[in-house]
């Protein structure tokens, strides 16, 4: 289905103009293009791209800065993903989307890696657009099957998981769980009151923006009838999505662990979307209690700070989110993981990392996801 380049070459230097290079969206085809490997640098790739013995980026044609940390794909045609969907064990296979019987188009014209060294250890990330149903991945980066930990991107299956049990009339954001009055939407989107973790101080319900993971994990267990958070998330997402590497390896608020691949899926899920209804999607990615002031960890205390019933809100904020719209929503986590969607431009970036959040992310993330943005919507 695809065509793939695997190239050892010197890391590449992150400049201004790498944007204006990526490949349009792949016409359609009846038929997918044959596959070959290029094994020397010099060598034509197709008749429209060629890749220079330097390592340069080939102007006016395809490929920029080739990279020595993972491969360069491109597929100049797209496969209907029908045709996939009648191999033995397709939804194994199919890393771009797992409805099969919805024969989707599929495509990905992935170009270059623009990563620059100011992300440490071995990132994986990959920007993807949808349109009409058709997922085109714009870039792939890293090892996209490695397992890693999500931290508190968890919190985005989480939140799919809590409009499933909305939409199945099995619990409702209403419906008082938690301590002093909280109630499940307070719980999910921060303004409970409780704090970071339990024990931490708290403050009254719906008067401020306090981080809690305490809180998240609280609402799951308070609805946990039979199983385990494990089995919930299993039944509720996982499953459904077919997202095979995925489980959650402690708590429901930031033990989900799974591949970037997995991670694509879950985020074209909430584009989509796919396990829950748009009406549901779009009540959680709006803001709940819009005006409450707040503390995103990491980046400080933002006047309003919105969140949904789940993912973090952009609204105003100048912070990891960049320049994407004010209703862009997503969440990223402890482990260096990150989401980001906008539901309009119907755009996303996902990503996950080696190295854990820290002063490197608060200084890269808000050019690099303006930059992943901008690399979605010219593409």
């Amino acid at each position: 289905m695809s065509r793939e380049v695997s190239i050892t070459q010197s890391k590449p230097s992150f400049t201004a103009e790498w944007a204006q290079f990526i490949h349009h969206s792949p016409r359609l085809a009846a038929q997918p293009p044959t596959k070959f490997v290029v094994v020397e640098t010099g060598q034509g790739v197709g008749d429209r791209v060629k890749v220079g013995t330097d390592g340069e980026a080939v102007k006016n044609e395809v490929v920029t800065n080739i990279n020595d940390r993972g491969y360069i794909r491109r597929v100049d045609d797209v496969t209907e993903r029908a045709q996939e969907s009648r191999r033995t064990d397709a939804s194994t296979k199919n890393r771009y989307h797992h409805r099969d019987l919805r024969g989707a188009w599929v495509s990905s014209s992935v170009v270059t890696s623009p990563l620059d060294d100011a992300w440490p250890g071995s990132p994986a990330y990959v920007v993807f657009r949808l349109n009409n149903g058709l997922v085109t991945r714009v870039v792939e980066y890293g090892n996209l099957d490695e397992v890693r930990e999500w931290a508190s991107v968890s919190k985005m299956a989480v939140a799919m998981a809590f409009g499933v049990e909305s939409e199945w009339d099995l619990h409702e954001y209403s419906e008082t769980v938690g301590p002093r009055g909280a109630n499940i939407a307070n719980l999910v989107s921060h303004s409970s009151g409780l704090g970071l973790e339990e024990g931490d101080p708290v403050v009254g319900v719906g008067t401020k923006r306090v981080y809690s993971n305490y809180g998240v994990d609280y609402a799951v267990h308070t609805i946990m009838e039979e199983g385990t958070p494990a089995s919930w998330l299993d039944h509720r997402v996982f499953r459904g999505l077919g997202m095979t590497t995925t489980s959650l390896d402690g708590r429901p608020s930031s033990g989900v662990i799974g591949s970037t691949n997995d991670l694509v899926t879950l985020a074209e899920a909430w584009l989509r979307p796919d396990g829950i209804s748009k009406t549901t999607r779009d009540r959680i990615i709006k803001p709940y209690m819009p005006a409450l002031d707040g503390i995103v960890p990491g980046f400080g205390r933002f006047s309003p700070c919105p969140w949904g019933l789940g993912p973090e809100v952009r609204g105003e904020k100048e912070h990891w989110m960049g320049d994407w719209p004010p209703a862009s929503f997503g969440h990223f986590g402890q482990s260096g993981a990150l989401m980001l969607l906008n539901a309009d431009e119907g755009i996303g970036v996902v990503a996950t990392s080696s190295e854990p959040f820290g002063p490197w992310a608060v200084r890269l993330w808000p050019g690099w996801t303006s930059a992943m943005r901008a690399l979605a919507l010219a593409s």
